[in-house]
């Protein structure tokens, strides 16, 4: 079974940051704890980046951006997949947008200037429960596999696969 340490290395996250230098910064740092940080400008590029590395664990975004901003981005990535992680970045308290990313399912979100230690617990939460979902389905496919494995081979439902 892989370590919790392990499968957090093992993550892909995505960060949407308009700010070349901040999101430089930052990629840099999650470079260290993560399998790959993939980069974005705006929600339009994110998308793309999305067709082009399906195996997404993770999203960061601000939501003040050029083209399409973090929420219209959330607001239509929740139209294929309810499930992945979302955090929000925002330079400014902005109560509308955020009771909207909050309808959207975000997992959390941070206040620029960027609190290091306090987006890293957030994140580390996130992952543990992503870890627990992974642990959850692999103890349920050895629950299946064990079952299958005990089917007699002239067993009606062995012969109805064939």
């Amino acid at each position: 079974m892989i370590t919790i340490e392990n499968y957090k290395k093992s993550l892909t996250i995505l960060y949407i940051e308009d700010d070349s230098i901040t999101q430089n910064k930052l990629k840099h740092i999650l470079e260290r704890y993560f399998n790959k940080v993939i980069l974005a400008s705006n929600g339009e590029d994110a998308f793309e980046k999305i067709k082009a590395e399906p195996k997404i664990d993770l999203i960061i975004s601000d939501i003040n951006m050029p083209k399409m901003d973090g929420l219209e981005f959330l607001e239509e990535l929740r139209k294929t997949n309810s499930k992945i992680p979302f955090i929000f970045i925002t330079a400014r308290d902005e109560p509308d947008k955020m009771l909207k990313a909050i309808q959207l399912d975000i997992d959390n979100y941070v206040l620029k200037p960027i609190n290091l230690q306090n987006l890293l617990t957030i994140i580390n939460k996130v992952a543990n429960k992503l870890y627990e979902e992974y642990l959850t389905l692999e103890k349920n496919s050895h629950i299946i596999l064990t079952q299958l494995s005990h089917i007699k081979p002239n067993s009606f439902w062995v012969k109805a696969l064939i």
